[in-house]
């Protein structure tokens, strides 16, 4: 994995079960390429911790998270009235979340979303 465009490491805890992957700056390493390595390397998916910035958008009356380096547009879940303090459409943020249920390999998985803050 450590030869993927745009990864800038990749640690693994067998005994956790996890993989740790970071990503370069201005990356355009898709979400779901990065899933089907850790699949072709014997690995079963669950569920993703992510740290990502991107744009805020409408999407199908629901807030979403565009990534414009890749082209990827994510929906947010709010566990709270966190969605209601979002920059307008096209603000810059950084979302830390969740995207569960990622076993199948063209899912368009949404991102829980635990945090959130204004990109610098």
């Amino acid at each position: 994995m450590k030869k993927i465009p745009g990864v800038e490491s990749v640690e693994t805890s067998l005994s956790r079960g996890r993989v740790l992957i970071r990503l370069k700056p201005g990356n355009t390493v898709k979400f779901q390429d990065l899933l089907g390595k850790v699949r072709d390397n014997g690995f079963t998916t669950k569920e993703a911790t992510v740290i990502v910035e991107g744009e805020v958008a409408s999407q199908a009356s629901q807030w979403a998270l565009k990534i414009p380096e890749t082209g990827e547009t994510y929906p947010l879940v709010f566990a709270s009235a966190g969605a209601a303090k979002l920059p307008p459409p096209g603000g810059r943020i950084v979302v830390t979340g969740v995207v569960a249920d990622i076993g199948a390999r063209n899912a368009a998985n949404s991102i829980r979303v635990r945090a959130w803050e204004a990109a610098r």
